[in-house]
């Protein structure tokens, strides 16, 4: 029996004056809880009742305020450190989990504590203890919709959703989709479950379901930039390119496309020729999309008298090498005015997102051909040190993109099967020092990937186009290297994730690109399983080769 029938049995008793029996259920309370106010309180009253020393009864209703009080003050404690830590999460300070913990000592039923440390949990990139703090929260408060939006979303960065659709295609085994679907029963405006309810459906490839579910976020908050953006990559990916773009953009038109420490300012272009001045685009610095997206500049200057390109340094002799000569190309790293004149600049807009000036659906993409040249002097030493016969295939197997690099990135050792196929001489083109993994291949296969010697992938951009157009075929994952060779026409096999780890420019199901002559696709069909990828890999390298 608990201690709450106990006292409901003593209170009973001592109101049909059996005093007796009334003490004793009391001290069987006191003995299990021997801070217990209710319980104390109701000893002194039975003291009283009882006519028995006057002090007996005092010290038990002394007792029972003193736990009284002490119950208040935790109670008290655990809403000022909760309070705290709202403060502290709010300006930055890395404190605030520590409060709420502070906060769940004093009170550990506050629920609202356990919920605002989950917050913390995730924006340290520790969703295992966000979901299971989320877990505690929901049996606690099961009808509060942002706590099942907390564990959706806690759910969906330990991939419980993803792993659940590797092994089971029931619907129901999409554990973050059903906390967050649960969100929304509770709180159909619940506008941030609608849009990581859309996350959970493109994270399991499902984009239909995606866009439907963003759009829902939007209508619910049309401000809100996530909502947007997610729609807006997902739209593109589908191949809805007018609304794709619009929809993508929306941050930038809210904010302004001149970069906020970039140095200049110019009006936003509409899209209008400029037959008598200079349209001015610029790149924030995202080399792989940097290079893809230079691939419209050719038509984009056609709507004006003279273009100009504010490229990163590192991208500045190629580009110029490349482009025609109505663009001009200036370096630029995104924090200081560039040094060239300006004068003449009409209009401005940011490279990511002029294909809405020349790219309104599928069909408005040319053939494509090779647009970057390599420098010839550079790339001869390369070609020279050929062994007459021989069959170079470059390899790239890792991203450090910190939002999908784990979703594209493989591991060399996991690609064995095409590292043994006979005849052929491998070349590491992946960024950083690789030489741990080169050794475990060498140990495992006896196959040597070799380094080229001198070649800084990230920054020497020039002298890694040149190694690049050395090869007979690049095999890579989604990452610069695939459109460093895609651009110079380098024949290149790209083995792609599906859902979270998808960019929107490859879009869905073909083995071809829009965007590369010489370049094939290699999807993966479900999320996360790599190997069946490497297998076709293989397969197609040896007919390939042969």
């Amino acid at each position: 029996m608990t201690s709450d029938g106990v006292l409901g049995q003593a209170h009973r008793a001592l109101a049909g004056g059996d005093i007796e029996r009334g003490s004793a259920l009391l001290r069987r309370a006191l003995m299990a809880a021997p801070d217990h106010a209710p319980a104390l309180y109701l000893m002194g009253r039975a003291e009283l009742q009882r006519g028995g020393a006057a002090g007996l009864a005092a010290d038990f209703l002394t007792r029972s305020v003193m736990a009284l009080n002490r119950g208040l003050v935790e109670a008290l404690a655990g809403e000022v450190f909760l309070a705290l830590g709202l403060a502290l999460r709010s300006s930055g300070n890395s404190g605030g989990a520590r409060a709420y913990r502070r906060s769940l000592l004093f009170d550990p039923a506050n629920t609202q504590a356990r919920f605002n440390l989950s917050n913390a949990a995730l924006d340290d990139r520790n969703p295992v203890a966000a979901a299971r703090l989320c877990r505690q929260t929901v049996i606690a408060r099961p009808d509060w919709a942002d706590g099942w939006n907390n564990l959706g979303r806690a759910m969906i960065d330990e991939n419980r959703s993803v792993r659940a659709a590797i092994s089971d295609s029931d619907p129901a085994r999409d554990f973050a989709g059903a906390a967050l679907r649960r969100a929304l029963v509770l709180s159909p405006a619940h506008r941030f479950a609608a849009n990581n309810l859309g996350v959970s459906h493109k994270r399991l490839d499902r984009v239909p379901d995606a866009i439907r579910q963003f759009t829902h976020a939007v209508c619910l908050e049309p401000t809100s930039v996530a909502a947007q953006a997610n729609l807006g990559r997902n739209l593109l990916m589908s191949g809805d390119l007018e609304r794709g773009w619009r929809a993508l953009e929306f941050e930038k038109r809210q904010t302004g496309f001149t970069p906020a420490s970039g140095g200049f300012s110019v009006p936003v272009w509409d899209g209008a020729p400029i037959p008598d001045g200079e349209l001015l685009i610029w790149s924030e610095e995202k080399v792989g999309d940097d290079i893809l997206f230079a691939g419209l500049l050719t038509d984009l200057a056609r709507l004006a008298g003279r273009l100009r390109l504010l490229a990163p340094p590192r991208l500045v002799a190629l580009f110029r090498r490349s482009l025609p000569a109505t663009i001009s190309v200036t370096p630029y790293d995104g924090k200081h005015a560039p040094d060239c004149d300006m004068s003449q600049v009409r209009a401005g807009y940011l490279l990511e997102f002029v294909g809405r000036f020349v790219r309104h659906s599928p069909a408005d993409f040319p053939p494509p051909n090779p647009y970057l040249l390599v420098d010839d002097a550079l790339a001869e030493p390369y070609r020279a040190a050929r062994i007459p016969g021989e069959m170079r295939v470059g390899v790239a197997w890792h991203s450090i993109n910190s939002l999908i690099g784990d979703y594209k990135s493989q591991r060399l050792a996991d690609w064995a099967e095409i590292l043994t196929i006979p005849g052929l001489r491998f070349y590491s083109l992946q960024y950083g020092d690789n030489s741990a993994e080169l050794d475990e291949v060498e140990r495992a296969t006896g196959i040597r990937v070799e380094t080229p010697a001198g070649i800084d992938q990230m920054q020497d951009l020039e002298s890694f186009a040149a190694l690049v157009s050395s090869m007979d075929l690049v095999i890579s994952i989604p990452n610069t290297t695939a459109h460093v060779a895609g651009a110079i026409g380098t024949p290149c096999w790209v083995m792609l994730p599906t859902g979270p780890g998808l960019s929107w420019f490859w879009f869905q199901e073909s083995e071809r690109t829009v965007w590369y002559r010489d370049m094939s696709l290699f999807r993966q069909v479900e999320v996360g399983v790599w190997a069946p990828v490497v297998k076709r890999v293989a397969r197609a390298l040896s007919q390939f080769k042969g």
